[in-house]
């Protein structure tokens, strides 16, 4: 309640916060921000203030971290580690990824997995045949990845398994495919 009267109070003086983990939001929480949508809508019904779509993103924080029990400062920081990771890969990969394409969805939602899977300390077996050839056949999105797991270490301050390196470098290998 207090994070819709600070934004109606920010709409009604004209100010308006940029959001810029809006596309990741949509696309790890999108139950979340479907009700954040609603809300914004009922909102422009009753009182008749349009917040703009930026709200809703962080409306749908709101509620991801009260269902799920953790503190929005800690649903915030793992927004904003995915955001970081995307716009390193857009970086090293020289491309501008497609926010609405489902190569986005599956990328930014193994990467939300994977810093779960970090912070939970859950281990993931590493396919060593697998590791030898995707590390041989796609070096750039394997040493990619591995700057990546360098990111995330230091960000939440947890190992990171070496399995994590094989699933990143084959969604950054379908990434590269498609924009290259």
């Amino acid at each position: 309640m207090d994070h819709l009267s600070f934004a109606h109070a920010r709409t009604v003086s004209g100010l308006q916060i940029r959001n810029p983990f809006l596309a990741e939001t949509k696309v790890l929480y999108p139950k979340e921000f479907s009700i954040a949508l609603e809300i914004v809508h009922l909102i422009k019904k009753r009182i008749h203030i349009e917040l703009p779509k930026e709200e809703a993103g962080f409306i749908a924080l709101h509620i991801h971290s009260a269902l799920q029990d953790k503190s929005l400062g800690r649903v915030n920081a793992h927004s904003q580690l995915v955001s970081e990771l995307v716009g390193l890969i857009e970086t090293q990969m020289d491309v501008t990824l497609d926010k609405e394409s489902i190569d986005y969805m599956r990328l930014v939602r193994h990467l939300r997995f994977a810093i779960e899977r970090v912070d939970n300390e859950e281990r993931v077996e590493e396919p060593k045949a697998i590791t030898m050839l995707l590390k041989q056949e796609y070096p750039m999105c394997y040493n990619l990845s591995w700057k990546l797991i360098k990111v995330m270490q230091r960000a939440l301050r947890k190992p990171v398994f070496d399995a994590e390196a094989v699933y990143l470098t084959m969604h950054l290998q379908r990434v590269q495919s498609k924009y290259k």
